[in-house]
Formats: C-alpha cells, structure tokens, sequence
C-alpha cells in the first residue's frame, strides 16, 4: 500500500475514496509495524482493525484484539477511533450496525470488558520491527445477550 519512498499509494487513497474498506487484518505474516505506522501518520488509519487469531504454528507471532486496540493507538490511532474500528464500524460494515457493535438499547447485549492499565508495553511484529506503548488492556469479563458468560478469576 506504501510506494518506494514510504508514501501511501494513490491507487489505495482512490480505492478509499470509492469505499473500500481498509481492514488491517492483523495477521502474524501479514502486518508490518512501519508500513502500519506510516499510513496512520499520512492520515490513513484503517477502517476496521480484525485478526486472524488461532492456535499459532512454533515460532508465530499472533495477538488477540484486546492486544490490536492499544497497538493500534501506540501507532497513531486515538484510542476511541481503535475500539470503534473494532466493534461499531466493522458491525456497520458487515450490515449488522443494529444488532451488534455498541451497547446501545435493542441491541444484542454482548460485550468484552477490559480492564485499561497504564504501563509500558511492547509489540513486535514477524519481521522484528516493533511498537512501544503506554497502554493495555485486561481482558475482565464477557457478556452476552445481557449476561456474564465469562469472568477473569
């Protein structure tokens, strides 16, 4: 998406302005730090922050998306626009934005509640290149349709 002096590409900006969605698909192969780092810092943060969590092969980095909206705020997203990216907008994107992806009333009831901590913390990504932030998040508990279905011990 980045072209030979680190500028994001035309084609993708105009990909953007037709609707494209830009999902950053957090994946371990699949995510570069810099080039990450340098389309937030053009004004080219993604729409949607999603991950391809699974049980990693040896040696594989992956984070789960409690890990992705504070990495994604230590690259240069505001910390709201991050969970946005993550629950209300990819909901809207999918058609789904009034059924799932905000706490409003009438809506499903499901929630991941995280515990913020303040605190140095850091990312690598597969090609070594990594981020430092301030910020994490705990998963606490989990709801659904209303209810605690989970909670941390």
């Amino acid at each position: 998406m980045l072209d030979g002096r680190g500028a994001v590409r035309p084609e993708v900006l105009a990909a953007r302005e037709r609707g494209v969605v830009m999902d950053v698909g957090h994946a371990g192969v699949h995510f570069d730090i810099e080039v990450t780092r340098q389309a937030i810092a053009q004004g080219f943060p993604p729409s949607t922050i999603s991950t391809d969590a699974h049980l990693p092969p040896p040696g594989r980095i992956t984070y789960g998306m409690h890990e992705l909206i504070p990495q994604l705020h230590a690259l240069g997203m505001p910390f709201e626009d991050a969970v946005e990216a993550s629950t209300s907008r990819p909901a809207a994107v999918l058609g789904l934005g009034d059924e799932i992806g905000s706490l409003a009333p009438g809506l499903a009831g499901d929630a991941a509640v995280f515990d913020r901590v303040e605190g140095a913390v850091s990312w690598v990504d597969m090609s070594g290149h990594s981020v430092e932030g301030e910020l994490s998040l705990e998963p606490a508990l989990t709801v659904l349709g209303g209810e605690v279905a989970w909670r941390a011990a």
